[in-house]
Formats: C-alpha cells, sequence, structure tokens
C-alpha cells in the first residue's frame, strides 16, 4: 500500500461523482436519477463498486441493487462502461454522458497533466475514504523472499518514483493485511450476491 509521508492512515482516495461544470441540472447525486452514467469497469473499486454502493444509500427508498443501477431505462436513462477513468472523464467533458464516478487521485492528475482544464467538471459527490491499491505477495512464494520483498519495499526511498510513477508526492509503501480491506471484500459481497 503506498502511504503520503509513510502514514498508513493517509492511504487512502476517494470516489468522486463528476458532471460537466456547465450542466446546471445536475448538482448532487440525486440529481443524477434517470441521466446518462458511464461507470469505469464492472471490476474497478472507485468506478463501479463504490459507486454503485453510493447510490444505492443515496435512494434507499428504491431498494435499488447492481441490476437496476446497471441496466439501461430502469433508474439511469442510459448505462455504460468507459473502460479507464480518463475516458470516463473525456466522456463528461465531450457531453456523451452526463455523469461518471471516477478515483478523485486520477482527476487530479488529469487536470495536473493538462489532458482536463481546471473548471471542466464539477464534483456532485465524494464518496467516504477508500483504502490505497496495494501490491499482494502470492502464497506459493517462500517466507524467506516475503521477508526480502516487504524489506525492500518498506525500505525503498525513491521520491522521483513516488512523484512521478505512483504519482503520490512524499509516499512509501507501508505495510498492510487483508482486514485493512475488508470493508470493500464485504461492499463486493452485498452488492454482488
Amino acid at each position: 500500500m503506498k502511504a503520503p509521508n509513510g502514514d498508513k492512515k493517509l492511504a487512502t482516495y476517494r470516489s468522486v461523482f463528476i458532471a460537466k461544470s456547465d450542466n446546471e441540472r445536475i448538482n448532487t447525486l440525486r440529481d443524477a436519477k434517470g441521466k446518462k452514467i458511464a461507470f469505469v469497469d464492472p471490476n474497478s473499486t472507485s468506478g463501479n463498486l463504490v459507486p454503485t454502493s453510493e447510490i444505492m444509500n443515496a435512494f434507499p427508498a428504491e431498494k435499488l441493487n447492481s441490476d437496476i443501477i446497471h441496466t439501461n431505462g430502469e433508474f439511469f436513462e442510459a448505462v455504460s462502461f468507459s473502460g479507464k477513468h480518463q475516458a470516463g472523464l473525456q466522456a463528461v467533458i465531450k457531453g456523451d454522458v452526463d455523469v461518471v464516478p471516477i478515483s478523485d487521485q486520477i482527476l487530479a492528475s488529469e487536470i495536473a497533466n493538462g489532458n482536463a482544464k481546471e473548471g471542466a467538471v464539477k464534483i456532485i459527490h465524494s464518496s467516504s475514504p477508500i483504502p490505497a491499491e496495494a501490491m499482494i505477495i502470492g502464497k506459493t512464494v517462500s517466507p524467506e523472499l516475503k521477508t526480502k520483498l516487504v524489506r525492500f519495499l518498506t525500505t525503498y526511498d525513491n521520491a522521483a518514483y513516488f512523484a512521478k510513477v505512483i504519482k503520490v508526492p512524499g509516499a512509501r509503501f507501508v505495510p498492510t493485511s487483508k482486514e485493512d480491506y475488508e470493508a470493500i471484500v464485504t461492499l463486493n459481497h452485498n452488492i454482488n450476491q
């Protein structure tokens, strides 16, 4: 798990729902009902899993499930998958869809890199913090090699790598466990059962 300043509590990101800035019809998540939405990928945590849960929570009286949310004409006018966070962002900017949930870190990176103009989109809803992505060491890796890998990663101190590749200046890898992701595992199970 990558953590800003090596602080595991800061190793989070958020799923944000965005709409085009000049779209006066959509200012909150509740305004998205009946509109065109593009999720990122069925397996994306911030681009599908967490947003699906956020929609269910925003409309408790609707008794929504994943199938209803992802079926054209049921809850949304049209539902699609953009395949990438960046493609979803561009779909909103071009007006192809009304709303897209994406990672707040990718949104910030796309603006910082000039791929989207500052102010082109607005955030209409933000999720609670999501644990950052983790590197997993397989069960078949020997205990000796596992120890070496963990030691290497947790002592890796290449500021340029974290700033340019990971895109989190000042970050460091920190140990994590399955328990850190239990809420996401449970969420996935509850939505996809």
